[in-house]
């Protein structure tokens, strides 16, 4: 079986392995390019680190001072 042949029997017989084929470039071109693009802007926002027990408990604390 020759490759155009080949090609011919995936496309005009095997419409699910087409379909499946274009769901799979989409998802990759979505987790390649408009996934990155809408995470970046977010990032600014979270803190560089998590922070450290001491500032938990002294945030912790002021919340209960100040009631």
């Amino acid at each position: 079986m020759s490759l155009g042949e080949a090609f011919r029997t995936a496309v005009y017989k095997e419409p699910v392995m087409v379909w499946s084929l274009m769901i799979y470039g989409v998802g990759i071109s979505y987790a390649a390019f408009v996934k990155p693009s809408m995470i970046e802007p977010h990032s600014k926002d979270l803190p560089s680190a998590p922070p450290s027990l001491k500032e938990v408990m002294a945030g912790i604390q002021a919340k209960l001072n100040n009631k």
